[in-house]
């Protein structure tokens, strides 16, 4: 381990050289030098601008450490983060999306708050910049820090992936990404806050890009619900003593439920009612939905 060092991974996927350029363009310009990066290709084979890809990476190799790592067959999101980080040598992680952007002074700045030892990931706000209309808001979440399980458990207030900095011993620690379909980066801030502090820059320090028409694996439904029931499992011992964060849980799978699964996705209403059966005005509206769900089978 090297200390000071920031190891910046990239995964990438199927993604146009272009869009890949604008992630690693904001890598090469931030305030903070003293980084290596590692651009991880988890593009099937058959992907035709693999090529076009690694010669893009390699394009930056005068203007910072980089390496290309290509997958010999794709493996999935966790498994690419994974790679870089063993390859890599930080005492500071940093993750990227392809089609994510950092603003210059992020790495800077979220390592002022690794002062504290006891801090093992820092976050940060957003610009949420949506390339069909050209709409750029900040994000705006219920932000919390130090012990934070208790809230992080039903409101993944942290972000994705390109919003963190982990101190490396947090991983060494908790263990690097599970090999979940989606929610890998919820899962792993669950497991590090339950040993770390958590902290976070008040303001917006990278470019979080939604509509811009490119492959979104989280986002199928069969992979939200293999992601979020991963985590209810996982953690199933803390839920039933806490109904009230069970049931909100479950309701993150509404959703997929609805789409995949009609039988479950009326069994899990009925859950959510029952684990909270005071919540008169809300449990109405879950029993109405339960009601229109069984009349369209």
């Amino acid at each position: 381990m090297i200390p000071n060092l920031v190891s910046v991974i990239i995964p990438t996927y199927k993604r146009s050289p272009e869009m890949l350029r604008r992630a690693l363009e904001s890598v090469a310009v931030q305030t903070y030098r003293k980084m290596e990066v590692f651009v991880v290709d988890d593009s099937p084979k058959d992907f035709p601008l693999r090529d076009a890809v690694q010669n893009t990476v390699l394009s930056f190799e005068n203007r910072m450490p980089i390496q290309y790592i290509r997958h010999k067959e794709s493996q999935g999101g966790s498994a690419a983060r994974n790679t870089g980080i063993f390859a890599s040598s930080g005492e500071f992680l940093a993750f990227l999306d392809d089609d994510d952007e950092w603003l210059p002074e992020k790495t800077e700045k979220q390592l002022a708050k690794f002062e504290n030892p006891a801090v093992g990931l820092v976050y940060c706000r957003e610009f949420i910049v949506d390339e069909a209309s050209g709409e750029k808001r900040v994000g705006s979440r219920n932000y919390q820090k130090g012990r934070v399980f208790r809230h992080l458990i039903t409101d993944n207030f942290i972000g994705g992936a390109s919003f963190v900095m982990l101190r490396r011993e947090a991983i060494d620690r908790c263990g690097p990404f599970a090999p979940v379909r989606s929610a890998q980066d919820a899962e792993l801030f669950l497991r590090i806050c339950k040993k770390f502090r958590v902290d976070y820059v008040d303001e917006p320090l990278l470019n979080y890009y939604i509509n811009h028409g490119a492959e979104r694996i989280t986002q199928n439904p069969y992979n939200k619900k293999h992601g979020f029931e991963y985590i209810n499992h996982k953690y199933r011992f803390y839920l039933f003593f806490h109904p009230f964060k069970k049931a909100i849980r479950l309701q993150k799978l509404l959703l997929p439920y609805r789409n995949i699964d009609p039988v479950l996705y009326r069994r899990t209403l009925l859950k959510i009612v029952l684990l909270n059966p005071f919540r008169l005005k809300a449990n109405l509206s879950y029993l109405y939905e339960w009601k229109n769900a069984r009349k369209k089978d």
